[in-house]
């Protein structure tokens, strides 16, 4: 279900949190990884009316677990969350 929902709209960071979490939690964190990047890009990209990003911690906590399962840092993650900040995202 979650894998048809990203695909209809893929650019809702809580929907490919959401698939991301799910594949982590059976064990395919490779595969997780391409769409918790993705939601961080969405995530850091919206701004508040006060031209703030909103950091969603549950995204953040998913982030940082599929990261350390795959072996990475918590630096290659501020590395990603950078990139993303300033445009450099790919």
């Amino acid at each position: 279900m979650s894998r048809k929902v990203i695909t209809a709209i893929p650019d809702n960071e809580i929907y490919l949190d959401t698939y991301a979490w799910i594949l982590y939690q059976q064990g395919h964190c490779e595969q997780a990884l391409p769409y918790i990047k993705k939601a961080l890009e969405i995530m850091l990209n919206k701004t508040t009316h006060e031209g703030e990003v909103t950091i969603d911690p549950d995204i953040l906590g998913h982030a940082r677990k599929i990261y350390q399962q795959l072996g990475q840092t918590d630096k290659e993650l501020e590395e990603c969350i950078n990139k993303v900040l300033y445009k450099e995202y790919k």
